[in-house]
């Protein structure tokens, strides 16, 4: 590993104190949540997502996508190509398919040793997977062959940031065993 990070991703600033470890100030006192209660928690960012009901099934899977807690950015871009996603979601549903969604997911954000010392996900990649392991259930309440959505993280990613595989690898693992612990792998494959 380099002492520099990429300056395509973000400019290399060396960070203040790094070396001082130990806290200088806190919210609350440390505790470790148990997993029931992370769970419950985590339904707070990931809400359930409700379909329309009564609508003919592309319209009920398109409706997933409408729902404003769902759409990121301006809905414009999402309304305006309405019918070219009615047509595809139509042509999944007359064939009997299972709805496949690709999406590349988080990246560059794998720990970088001058932030961090630790490979492991953040709350921001939890909840991310949990959103969209909530998307993908709410199209299996209105198309029974559901859906799958496929994560692609990191790989060669951390060659542009100057780390070892190992990193990246670790990385991974880690997003693996939080979806299986959290059950966020249902409809999710990283």
């Amino acid at each position: 590993m380099t002492a520099k990070t990429s300056p395509y991703i973000y400019p290399f600033q060396p960070f203040l104190h790094l070396d001082k470890p130990t806290p200088t100030s806190r919210f609350a006192e440390a505790r470790e949540m148990t997993e029931t209660e992370f769970s419950a928690w985590l339904e707070t960012f990931a809400p359930k997502i409700h379909p329309l009901e009564g609508q003919e099934t592309a319209e009920a899977i398109y409706s997933v996508f409408a729902d404003p807690g769902v759409v990121f950015g301006d809905p414009a871009f999402l309304s305006s190509r309405r019918e070219e996603w009615l047509q595809r979601f139509g042509q999944v549903v007359a064939e009997g398919r299972r709805l496949d969604l690709t999406i590349l997911g988080f990246p560059y954000k794998m720990p970088v040793p001058l932030k961090t010392d630790r490979t492991a996900a953040d709350l921001g990649e939890v909840v991310s997977l949990a959103r969209l392991n909530q998307l993908a259930r709410a199209i299996g309440r209105v198309h029974a062959p559901g859906a799958r959505i496929h994560v692609f993280t990191e790989g060669a990613f951390h060659v542009f940031n100057s780390l070892d595989r190992s990193y990246a690898d670790g990385y991974f693992a880690s997003l693996q065993a939080l979806a299986s612990r959290f059950g966020l792998n249902e409809h999710v494959e990283l």
